[in-house]
């Protein structure tokens, strides 16, 4: 099968491709229509800058094609369509700033007729999806220069190439952990903490934080910490809400009441002395439908407001 391939320059390359089948005889048939494969935008404010001419075509040799399809200096990229884009057919890198004139063209959306393309950051270390890594330092690593976070376990690759852990491994790092359960919120010292008893694929899975938007728990004047809440992905998990000491503020548990709402019910907890002197925890099991909401409270002044 013969390939046509088209890229547009715009500010972004734009890339397309056609397939010309070829009959039994050997002869070219009717070409198919182009289809569009991908668009990637440039940095704002910037843009490919000219001698890249609008389109390219690209021509696989083929019984009747016409088109030199030499590739002088093996980059990938023919002597017609290097004169095309200015490049120089007789060097893979026309530029030297270490990227191949292929990879300039088709990966790194770099102009490889200039050693640094955008705002006078050098080509090699281009950064289009911001995530601290120059573009030949991704080839290297094996990451991917157009996806900030490569295994898409949460943490940018520039963040785990810093922490020495591998940004092409989701299970390294492994997820963050609490006395022995992962940590599904990390609330510090001035929030709640929620932790829970699940492996490393359901923990991808629980989410966990804040619950600010909750309309039933708005001004309420017995309540030391701002709600919570815990979407689960599987049935029976458990799960513990963390309380520091900044927000129990010298209570103890038995001066304190947890509630632990969801669509169908809403219960009131006793919690218990945590791990430092005045933290508090209430460990609860929760299904993957119930999504509760779970809001620390003074005791006497919410049962003040019961009464």
């Amino acid at each position: 099968m013969l390939r046509v391939m088209t890229c547009a320059v715009t500010g972004a390359l734009v890339l397309a491709a056609c397939a010309a089948p070829v009959n039994s005889a050997g002869e070219p048939s009717a070409p198919a229509a182009p289809v569009k494969a991908s668009v990637v935008a440039t940095p704002e404010g910037t843009a490919v800058p000219s001698p890249l001419p609008t389109v390219i075509e690209l021509h696989a040799q083929g019984p009747g094609a016409g088109t030199d399809v030499i590739d002088s200096d093996g980059d990938g990229i023919v002597d017609d369509l290097e004169r095309d884009l200015g490049t120089d057919p007789t060097s893979p890198d026309t530029d030297g700033d270490g990227l191949t004139d292929f990879d300039e063209v088709m990966l790194s959306f770099t102009d490889p007729t200039l050693p640094a393309t955008y705002d006078g950051v050098p080509d090699a270390e281009s950064d289009l999806e911001s995530d601290g890594l120059g573009y030949l330092e991704e080839v290297e690593l094996g990451t991917d220069p157009l996806v900030a976070d490569t295994d898409g376990d949460g943490i940018d690759d520039g963040a785990e190439v810093a922490a020495g852990t591998d940004p092409v491994d989701i299970d390294n790092p492994g997820p963050a952990t609490l006395d022995g359960q992962v940590l599904i919120f990390d609330g510090g010292k001035d929030e709640v903490s929620i932790t829970a008893d699940v492996d490393a694929t359901a923990a991808r899975q629980t989410r966990g934080g804040p619950d600010n938007g909750h309309v039933g728990w708005v001004d309420v004047p017995s309540m030391l910490t701002g709600p919570a809440f815990v979407d689960v992905a599987e049935d029976a998990t458990e799960v513990t809400f963390v309380y520091p000491p900044r927000v129990t503020d010298g209570r103890v548990p038995a001066e304190l009441l947890v509630a632990y709402e969801t669509i169908e019910s809403m219960v009131f907890l006793e919690p218990v002395e945590g791990t430092e002197p005045g933290e508090a925890r209430v460990t609860v099991t929760v299904d993957a439908d119930d999504i509760p909401t779970v809001v620390l409270l003074d005791r006497e002044a919410h049962l003040a407001l019961l009464q």
